[in-house]
C-alpha cells in the first residue's frame, strides 16, 4: 500500500508536503507533481485541446459579452465538444443561464449571434430546461467559459 510516508520518502519530499498536496492546501509544480506521479508509478502527458473547444475559448470573450447583452449568463460548453468526441458534422453545445424575459426569439437571437462568433452550427441550451437526467449527464461534460 502506498502511504504518504513510503510516497515522500520515494520522492524525497516530507511527509507533511505530501500531506498538503493531498488536502489541497498547497500545490505542487509540474516537476514535482511528474515526480510524485512517477514515484507513485503514473506518469504525466500533456493532452492537447480539442480543436472545436480551442475554438469556443478563444471566442469566449466575444460569445460572452455578446450573449450577455441579450440577457445570457454562466455560459459552458458540453457534449461532444467539451468531451473531445466531435467529429467535422458536430455542432457546439452551449448551456446557458437566461433571464426571465428571454423568449424564443431572443433564444434564437442568442443562437444565431453565437453562429456568427464562431462560425459554425451552435445548440443555445437553456440549463433551467433540462430534464434531471440530461442536466447530470451535462454537468459530466461541462466546461465553463
Amino acid at each position: 500500500m502506498l502511504t504518504q510516508s513510503v510516497l515522500s520518502r520515494r520522492a524525497g519530499f516530507s511527509q507533511s508536503f505530501i500531506s498538503a498536496y493531498e488536502r489541497g492546501n498547497r500545490e505542487p509544480s509540474v516537476a514535482a507533481l511528474n515526480l510524485l506521479l512517477n514515484m507513485a508509478g503514473y506518469s504525466l502527458a500533456a493532452i492537447p485541446e480539442p480543436e472545436t473547444l480551442r475554438l469556443v475559448r478563444s471566442h469566449s470573450r466575444e460569445l460572452i459579452k455578446a450573449l450577455a447583452r441579450l440577457s445570457a449568463t454562466n455560459m459552458s460548453v458540453f457534449g461532444s465538444v467539451a468531451r473531445g468526441d466531435d467529429r467535422p458534422d458536430s455542432d457546439i453545445d452551449l448551456l446557458v443561464d437566461l433571464d426571465d424575459s428571454v423568449g424564443l426569439f431572443k433564444l434564437m437571437r442568442m443562437r444565431s449571434r453565437a453562429e456568427e462568433i464562431l462560425g459554425c452550427a451552435v445548440d443555445m441550451i437553456p440549463r433551467e430546461g433540462l430534464k434531471k437526467e440530461a442536466a447530470v449527464t451535462a454537468s459530466r461534460d461541462e466546461v465553463s467559459l
